[in-house]
């Protein structure tokens, strides 16, 4: 890129833009007089909307040509702070960067983005008059979810798979941490096992926790937190292993006075006057 300054042009010539493709010269200039020649400042082609996903890096190009005495100026247009006025940071957080390449060109870099980031930025010159770009962040906040609802339920010695899952996911996670209760998890590559698969169609990723032959405590509320913000959580219940025959007698099993009780009782009583309407019977056939 080249700024080029043209010496004197015929007076009878009026300003007139000449715009070519990137790679060529681009030249703006207005004519004072015969002798005299005024460049007016222009920015160059950038995207003006700009999507991230939230605790990603956002950046804005803004490229200027034709500058020579005037600032270029960042602007916050929801509280009409200035972010950096030329070269000078005015705004105390470590996160805003001004990443300066050449003569005019100052682009704007805001790290570990977050939704209140959202809004309408503006890249101002100060020329006569004044011209100014606006930029619109948007911040994409991912929505997590574990397979399953809230609660699941397995036997003590089966294998358990957890599913986290991230909607509205621009970015491959970088890397994700599984909490059980507050203690972290460590993926030992024998019971306890995580991975990422990522759908970049459906703009979602899903975290997958898998823990095998699962133990009585190995029970509790099961966290995932990825890099891009939020977390998920579920609780898994353990329910200790039992012989069938057993299970299936404690389900019958009713407490005292229930109508199976009473049953009993009713066929204890059948038998004891069975008895005796017996013993009548055979005294009468004495006789």
């Amino acid at each position: 890129q080249v700024q080029v300054l043209v010496p004197m042009i015929p007076s009878a010539w009026r300003w007139q833009p000449l715009y070519w493709q990137a790679g060529w010269i681009v030249l703006v200039m207005e004519i004072h007089r015969a002798d005299e020649v005024v460049f007016r400042p222009f920015f160059a082609a950038s995207p003006q909307e700009i999507h991230v996903q939230q605790g990603e890096v956002a950046f804005f190009h803004c490229k200027v040509f034709n500058v020579v005495n005037e600032s270029v100026s960042w602007i916050r247009r929801s509280d009409a702070y200035p972010l950096f006025i030329g070269d000078e940071k005015y705004i105390n957080d470590q996160r805003f960067e001004l990443v300066s390449k050449g003569v005019g060109e100052k682009n704007l870099k805001i790290k570990f983005t977050s939704l209140a980031d959202e809004g309408n930025f503006e890249c101002q010159v100060s020329s006569s008059p004044k011209i100014s770009q606006i930029y619109r962040l948007y911040v994409i906040v991912p929505n997590l979810s574990i397979d399953g609802g809230g609660e699941m339920h397995t036997k003590a010695g089966s294998n358990v798979t957890l599913r986290c899952i991230i909607r509205n996911c621009l970015v491959h996670p970088s890397y994700s941490f599984w909490y059980l209760n507050t203690s972290r998890l460590v993926n030992t590559g024998q019971r306890v096992k995580d991975s990422v698969d990522m759908d970049s169609t459906q703009m979602s990723a899903i975290l997958i926790l898998t823990i095998s032959k699962v133990k009585q405590e190995d029970g509790g509320n099961y966290t995932c937190a990825p890099d891009s913000g939020g977390q998920a959580s579920q609780v898994l219940h353990v329910i200790a292993g039992e012989e069938p025959a057993k299970l299936q007698l404690d389900q019958q099993t009713m407490p005292e006075g229930s109508e199976v009780d009473r049953g009993s009782a009713g066929e204890g009583a059948f038998g004891q006057k069975g008895l005796l309407l017996f013993g009548l019977l055979c005294n009468s056939l004495k006789y």
